[in-house]
């Protein structure tokens, strides 16, 4: 059965509902099931290395489709952490032990690694950014 709800307590659409659509100015920009919008296509790292030193190692990790800088201190490169795009979503857990041993090898320190953590809010606000 369908039920629709319009609202923006994002909380109780995640709560209630399996799917989605998004409509901004009388457009629809999203329609999708929940669980699809929580993929793991996204590894979030951060580590001790140098800007350039670190994109390029992690460009190079076998798996990783592209890496980019983020960086909320532009004066210290410890604060910098790094989004890796992921050619095979299904396939982090084993993007992620390698991402892991090649930090490792090169005797930096690896401060964080997950997966991009995505729920409705995220993506509202990333439609909102558009």
């Amino acid at each position: 059965s369908t039920l629709l709800i319009s609202t923006h307590i994002l909380q109780e659409v995640q709560a209630v509902c399996d799917r989605v659509i998004i409509i901004r100015d009388g457009r629809k920009v999203l329609d999708s099931r929940l669980d699809a919008l929580q993929d793991h296509s996204k590894l979030i790292v951060s580590c001790d290395a140098a800007r350039q030193q670190a994109l390029a190692l992690l460009n190079n990790v076998d798996g990783v489709k592209e890496a980019t800088v983020h960086n909320e201190d532009q004066t210290a490169e410890s604060s910098c952490y790094y989004t890796l795009v992921l050619k095979k979503p299904d396939q982090s857990h084993l993007v992620a032990a390698e991402v892991a041993r090649s930090i490792h090898e090169q005797g930096w320190k690896l401060y964080s690694l997950h997966s991009e953590m995505r729920n409705l809010e995220s993506v509202f606000a990333e439609i909102s950014a558009r």
